[in-house]
């Protein structure tokens, strides 16, 4: 009977230690900006950053930025469409429950070396509960169609998640 009772203890001990290791490793890429929370992609690595209200991060992968913004909703910024030539779509920040705007601009950079196409996805939305506008901007240089359906899934998959912290209102 003691066996028994000893070996549900190690089970139990092993379950626990098992848990919390998930509920860690799941939070090592939980980030703040503003007050916002959001999961950063493994691939990317923040950059130092001054602004509590933006955040800048790199792909160690694939040549992409990304930088995510948490600008004060006014009078002055009450429309979140876009303002390129690119296509426009609607966006479900699904956490935030607000519906927002995805665009897509090519952008042509000069350099030395000749010029380089680039491609930058901009997803916004207000967000009145906080009172504050959120944008996520993603800056690369998609080299297949493949790339590009991938960078679009990535900011789907950031604006889905993003969440309100649990002490915004302690600001």
């Amino acid at each position: 009977m003691q066996v028994v009772m000893w070996l549900v203890f190690a089970g139990s001990l092993g379950l626990a230690g098992a848990l919390s290791h998930s509920r860690n490793r799941d939070r090592t890429n939980l980030v703040r900006v503003g007050p916002f929370e959001l999961r950063v992609p493994e691939s990317f690595k923040v950059d130092a950053s001054g602004s509590k209200s933006e955040l800048l991060a790199h792909d160690t992968q694939r040549n992409r930025r990304l930088k995510i913004q948490s600008l004060p909703l006014n009078s002055s910024r009450r429309s979140i469409s876009g303002r390129g030539d690119g296509q426009q779509i609607r966006l479900e920040f699904r956490t935030l429950n607000v519906i927002g705007v995805l665009d897509s601009v090519n952008l042509k950079e000069l350099s030395d070396e000749g010029d380089a196409e680039r491609s930058r996805l901009r997803a916004r939305a207000a967000v009145p509960k906080v009172d504050r506008i959120v944008v996520i901007t993603l800056d690369t240089a998609p080299e297949n169609r493949q790339d590009e359906e991938d960078d679009v899934t990535l900011i789907e998959d950031i604006a889905a998640g993003l969440r309100i912290a649990r002490d915004a209102g302690d600001r």
